[in-house]
This record gives C-alpha cells, structure tokens and sequence, in this order.
C-alpha cells in the first residue's frame, strides 16, 4: 500500500473557489412532488424551520432532512447547510450548501446565491478540498476510514490527514 501524509492543508488539499465563482454540475431541476407530499415537505420545512428560530439546530436538519426525502428542493439543502453553519460545521455546510447549488436549476441557483448568509459563505476558506487519483480503482482511507475507490473527493477541515491508498 502506499501512504502519504497531509501536514494541515498544504499539500494536496485546494482551497474552495468563492460561492459566486464556484462552476456546479449541469443542473438537475427539482421534481415536482404530488401535492400530497409536497404537503408533508412543507410542514416538515415549517417544523425545521420553527427549531431553527429557536436555535434547535440538530432538529431543525432532521426536520429539513425530512422535507428533503419528499421534496429535491435545493433550497431546503441550503437551509442544512445554514443549519450546519451555525453548528460551526463547516465541512457539512460547504458540502450541503455545494450540494444546494450544484442541483438547482440555473434560476434556482442565482436566487440561492443572494440568499447565503455572509457566515455560510465564509466557511468555504475554513475547509479544504482533497482529490486522490490513483490508478487501477486503488482504494481510499482517510485517517483510517475508508472512503471509497479512486478516483475520491473530500471536503476536508484543516489538520493533518493520513491518506493510504491500497493498489492490488
């Protein structure tokens, strides 16, 4: 197997690109649920919504999760990555908030960018993105965890980060 080791996030970890500047994934635009689930999306996005006020951060994600698996809505990840901001996550809230924008719809996208509190976007300069390529489908762990087969992404917080890469 062959191992290297990350000292904080010089050496192969990349800083993620401003929000705005960020080029997402060709958009995949929200299915429309029946109205009956989109029902329960609603009042499972009101319940997190109303745990957010009072700063119920964990219940309202489990609420907006909720939402989520009735409605792909875009804007409900970014109230997971708003959630996860405020937790200080700031792994969980690029990742949920890159999510957000990677499948909204192009209109859908230039809205949710006017709606990132300025918190959320400064998370993005306190993580660090790792990509490990490897030939023949190596496969990836990350400080003992395995990850998946090459090639990975990471989103990573700063520290030291021991990658092995185990090649048949």
């Amino acid at each position: 197997s062959l191992t290297l080791t990350l000292a904080g996030c010089a050496v192969l970890l990349l800083c993620m690109p401003e929000v705005a500047q960020a080029a997402p994934e060709p958009a995949r635009a929200a299915t429309q649920p029946d109205p009956e689930t989109k029902k329960k999306a609603r009042a499972h996005f009101a319940a997190g919504g109303a745990h957010y006020a009072k700063e119920r951060y964990k219940q309202a994600i489990d609420e907006f999760q909720k939402a989520y698996s009735f409605w792909k809505n875009p804007r409900i990840l970014l109230n997971i990555a708003i959630c996860h901001s405020e937790m200080n996550d700031a792994v969980q809230a690029v990742i949920y908030m890159r999510r957000s924008l990677e499948t909204a719809t192009d209109e859908q996208r230039a809205k949710l960018l006017t709606n990132i509190p300025a918190g959320l976007k400064a998370r993005t300069s306190q993580v660090a993105d790792l990509e490990v390529v490897m030939p023949d489908n190596a496969e990836i762990f990350l400080n003992d965890k395995a990850v998946g087969n090459s090639p990975v992404k990471q989103v990573l917080a700063p520290g030291t980060v021991r990658v092995v890469a185990k090649v048949d």
